[in-house]
């Protein structure tokens, strides 16, 4: 089910740019632009491929390793 919801985001493969900056995250596309303070993320996770950022407990932002 999980599989089946992330295969149908409209942004799946839409390339973004990501700014990380020390007071905020910054994130563009074709779809969205968007401006993040730090204090708006609830919690990071480290993973050997990259990062999750977390704005509220069950949405995350993906950061690729290889995007860096």
């Amino acid at each position: 089910m999980i599989r089946r919801a992330i295969r149908k985001r409209p942004d799946l493969y839409v390339e973004s740019e990501w700014q990380i900056a020390a007071d905020k995250v910054c994130v563009q596309s074709s779809l969205e632009k968007g401006e993040f303070a730090w204090h708006l993320y609830t919690k990071m996770v480290r993973t050997p491929r990259g990062v999750l950022l977390y704005p509220i407990d069950h949405l995350y932002h993906w950061l690729p390793r290889s995007g860096f």
